[in-house]
């Protein structure tokens, strides 16, 4: 009796932790927390709430969302297309519209229709009611186990469950305070070492401003042909993306922002990647990707919109570096315009992983990890072999300006890239993880370098890929 009390004791302490962790990868994808994470958080405390609901004969599974159609983030969307001309004609009208989820249009739901490419971006709130007259609801968490990346979330939610404002503060000293409300959402970040940086999208268009600044330092979006700086300030807008050209006299050509002062005290502030400009920006987007990246099978294989970090490779003062472009939560339609194969490597990776899951205690994590790599590149090796799948390099380490054989001493090794430079200019960076270390700005860092040798100045795109069993 004692050791089944005991074991039942740990499950619910593991339910518990299950439903708070799911509960806030719920709110880091959408901004919005689903009231069954809450009920179970309820059951695991209660052992005769948790007994109901074992003998109502649903399994965990059944009670958790598994798909985005599961946990739609709010009860309105709007309807966002690719921007192209292969965009139908009906589905071109809807550009910009605010629908409901019970409430379809007649061309049905962005994505719904047999290749269709567009999708639902939230819409927080309800446009016929404004949040002055809402109700909300306070949620205030702490972790003291220490095993979370935050110490303290304190949320506002609307009567629909969609989040209108949070507050995060993480356990390496960072500070999240975002806001969301209709087709604006505003993050502003406060870095461990105390600059600040704000992050608004609106409209499909995302700004980046640091320090107090209110003027942006760039203006970035997704189109057909990935992500786009649109408009930066002159002297870091050819850091960030090769739709910009300077001039002979390294100023930008019908450059639409306020040109800095070149006689000021720092006229390379912006640019330099390890002040205030640049620097702060890239690691804001990082932190960003990191908190919103988590564990996605939570949600199931595949059925999760996607976090993505974009950069571009560039070279600065003699040193490689990665310059920001955006960090985004793309829906898998997105993602399959721009990464067509991160379902393939998904898939590779899942089952790598089931073939492994046996030796994986008697391994050990790293042995483990390099394990499931390995195979995955011999896979992609012999698909390459019968002609197939020639736009993926699969576990190549670099040195210096060339290629060199894999794990060479003092090399740089990347995962798996997707080539799209010749399509559409940008390259694809599935960053295969198979521990429980998250990507940090060494890893980024490691990425731009190694993007830069193999296809110089490029745009690249970050999507981490965790094997799901």
């Amino acid at each position: 009796m004692g050791d089944s009390s005991r074991r039942l004791t740990e499950h619910l302490a593991r339910l518990e932790r299950l439903a708070r962790k799911r509960a806030f990868e719920s709110y880091m994808r959408y901004g919005r927390v689903p009231q069954v994470y809450a009920q179970l958080t309820e059951a695991a405390r209660d052992e005769r709430k948790f007994r109901d609901l074992v003998l109502s004969g649903k399994a965990l599974g059944d009670v958790l969302p598994t798909t985005f159609e599961d946990a739609r983030p709010t009860t309105h969307y709007v309807w966002r297309t690719a921007g192209d001309e292969r965009v139908r004609s009906a589905h071109a009208a809807n550009e910009g519209r605010i629908f409901s989820w019970g409430r379809p249009p007649a061309t049905g739901h962005p994505g719904q229709s047999h290749n269709c490419r567009c999708w639902a971006e939230p819409y927080y709130g309800n446009p016929a009611v404004p949040d002055t007259i809402l109700p909300l609801r306070r949620d205030v968490r702490t972790d003291a186990s220490g095993q979370e990346s935050w110490t303290r979330i304190e949320m506002l939610t609307r009567p629909d469950g969609s989040v209108a404002e949070t507050s995060i503060l993480g356990r390496d000293g960072t500070r999240f305070h975002s806001t969301f409300a209709g087709t604006r959402t505003t993050h502003e970040v406060i870095l461990p070492d105390g600059r600040k940086v704000t992050i608004e999208t609106r409209d499909g268009v995302q700004s980046v401003y640091v320090g107090d600044s209110r003027e942006a330092l760039f203006e970035s979006r997704w189109t057909a042909n990935g992500p786009v700086v649109t408009r930066a300030r002159q002297r870091v807008a050819f850091l960030l993306d090769d739709t910009f050209s300077p001039d002979t006299t390294g100023n930008l050509v019908d450059d639409p922002f306020e040109p800095l002062d070149p006689f000021g005290p720092n006229p390379t502030l912006l640019a330099d990647p390890g002040k205030e400009g640049l620097g702060a920006a890239a690691l804001a987007l990082l932190l960003l990707f990191q908190m919103q990246q988590g564990e996605r099978e939570s949600l199931g294989a595949g059925s999760a919109d996607v976090p993505v970090l974009a950069m571009r490779a560039w070279e600065y003062n003699g040193k490689p570096i990665a310059s920001p472009i955006s960090q985004s939560v793309l829906s898998m339609e997105q993602v399959r315009q721009h990464c067509r194969r991160l379902r393939d490597v998904q898939g590779w990776a899942n089952e790598a992983a089931r073939m492994f899951e046996s030796e994986r205690q008697i391994l050990g994590p790293s042995n483990h990890g390099i394990k499931i790599h390995t195979w995955m590149k011999h896979h992609i090796d012999e698909l390459h072999l019968m002609g197939a799948y020639g736009d993926l390099l699969a576990e190549f380490s670099i040195s210096g300006d060339e290629e060199v054989y894999y794990g060479k001493r003092g090399s740089t090794r990347l995962d798996i890239l997707e080539d799209r430079t010749t399509e559409s200019g940008f390259v694809c960076v599935y960053d295969v993880k198979t521990g429980n270390s998250g990507f940090g700005p060494t890893r980024l860092n490691e990425i731009g370098a190694s993007v830069l040798k193999y296809f110089g100045p490029v745009r690249f795109i970050i999507i981490e890929v965790r094997p799901l069993l």
